[in-house]
């Protein structure tokens, strides 16, 4: 029986050892290159090198050590045949390869030559030979060869997969550190969904590769049933909202659009405020919470038909009430990270980039433009009113306290339609307070303000730039308005 040589040579040296251990018990010769050549000799493991197996040293200061036809004649053979024995040529069945972290370390000298020709070459054959780039993969390797003696032809293809969208991606992150025109966004295809935005629609999930932020795909579901497109469309806006607030704070969703948003030292109460601002709209909602749920979160939780909950944590108790609610859809995610800082939209034969809306706004550039300078309660309220307005779609306009929105109108064609639906609101569940209104654009009339002044709201904040801005100043002060110009627009389209 002809050898069976594996040849190794790793960045990520996880793991390595046990299975470099694994392929001697099935009697492979270990062929390495000097850095993990080094590495396994020093965990009692001999392999032979790269440049005593070819009798061919590493040159130019390491940049070529590997590609030599000896290697690559040894990993594309198809088999035994007569090329193999006139060239005397090793049959290597193994490649196991990963390599230099170049989107975190990029230059010149990480730009993998050899490693990424290993990896194709093997990954090119796999019709016999396996090409190992994730460490992850070891164990399941190494069952199979305990059990069968080999690896088998579906996991070589399902390696060679993985391998070619390894060496496609490093070679993204290189085009786009040399500043390439084209656009790449490596995916990883996570699952295919029940249906998409309707059932005649189908749908697939998919992850960024190399995005370690805040990402509705990270959540860990603890229970419920399967997320559907609008669930995760859902909770990617609430993920936004709850990412945007240190303190407690907590939302409810329905079609990306808020029903409620509060702040509360209470996150219980938090949720009881958000819930309150729209209850008949919150029936069946996706609901948003930033701090652990807890025993009293949990029981007012399940005291209504939700959708589902994302929250960073919950105890066994919260746990073991909402267990009893068998599709309701918990998910856990930690809110330590970042949101992705780009924003993409997919038009027909096309694709849209933008910086993501995510930056906070900047206080201290706020303006009062007006006769009347806000109090400390009403600064606060337009505080939290313009914090929260960047979340509801165009034209937008909210009316809020400082710690929860009491009438909300969105997704409107004109400006004063918004706030007419936000009054409607406001009147529809009880509220009679609602110190701030917030316009997620200029007003382009007065009319706004003079509609807002009639309904009794004595604050307004909004970015500036109409033309008209005179116009709608003289207007907030001649009904006592204070106003403030933020000069930040958040439309949301």
């Amino acid at each position: 029986m002809a050898d069976r040589y594996a040849l190794i040579s790793t960045y990520d040296k996880t793991g390595i050892v046990p299975f470099a251990d694994a392929l001697l018990r099935h009697n492979y010769k270990l062929l390495a290159t000097g850095g993990t050549a080094d590495y396994l000799e020093k965990k009692g493991i001999k392999p032979t090198t790269i440049d005593s197996f070819t009798g061919f040293p590493p040159m130019l200061s390491g940049r070529v050590k590997t590609l030599h036809p000896v290697i690559f004649g040894g990993i594309l053979a198809k088999g035994n045949d007569d090329e193999v024995t006139r060239y005397n040529l090793p049959l290597i069945d193994i490649v196991v390869v990963n390599l230099y972290p170049f989107d975190k370390e990029p230059s010149l000298e990480n730009i993998d030559i050899g490693g990424i020709s290993l990896i194709r070459a093997a990954s090119k054959n796999h019709n016999r030979v396996s090409c190992v780039v994730d460490p992850e993969d070891y164990d399941t390797i190494i069952e199979e060869l305990d059990t069968n003696g080999e690896i088998s032809p579906n996991t070589r293809l399902r390696l060679a997969r993985k391998a070619f969208s390894l060496s496609a991606y490093f070679d993204v992150k290189v085009s786009e550190w040399l500043g390439s025109d084209t656009l790449f966004v490596p995916l990883k295809k996570i699952k295919k969904l029940r249906y998409g935005e309707n059932p005649h629609q189908e749908a697939t999930l998919f992850r960024e590769n190399g995005f370690d932020g805040l990402s509705i795909v990270n959540a860990v579901k603890i229970q419920g049933k399967e997320l559907s497109y609008n669930n995760i469309c859902d909770l990617d806006s609430v993920l936004s909202i709850l990412a945007s607030f240190t303190e407690p704070a907590s939302c409810v969703l329905k079609h990306s659009t808020p029903c409620g948003i509060a702040v509360s030292p209470s996150i219980a109460d938090a949720y009881r405020k958000a819930r309150s601002c729209d209850p008949l709209s919150s029936f069946g909602g996706i609901v948003g919470i930033n701090r652990e749920v807890d025993k009293e979160t949990a029981t007012e939780l399940s005291s209504t038909f939700l959708e589902a909950v994302l929250a960073p944590l919950y105890t066994d108790e919260a746990k073991e009430i909402l267990s009893k609610k068998k599709r309701l859809i918990l998910l856990q995610l930690p809110l330590d990270g970042r949101l992705s800082p780009w924003y993409y939209r997919h038009i027909s034969g096309g694709l849209i980039e933008q910086d993501s809306d995510i930056l906070p706004d900047n206080i201290k550039s706020f303006k009062v433009i007006t006769r009347r300078k806000p109090t400390e309660e009403e600064f606060r309220a337009l505080c939290f009113a313009f914090k929260v307005i960047r979340f509801i779609r165009s034209n937008a306009v909210c009316i809020t306290t400082e710690e929860m929105t009491v009438g909300i109108g969105g997704g409107q064609p004109n400006r004063v339609g918004a706030l007419e639906i936000a009054l409607m609101n406001k009147k529809k569940f009880g509220f009679r307070e609602g110190v701030a209104l917030a316009s997620d654009g200029f007003f382009p009339f007065r009319d706004s303000i003079d509609l807002a002044a009639k309904e009794g709201i004595r604050a307004v904040i909004q970015p500036g730039g109409s033309i008209r801005d005179e116009e709608v100043i003289n207007a907030a002060d001649e009904h006592d308005i204070t106003m403030v110009f933020t000069g930040i627009r958040h439309f949301k389209h």
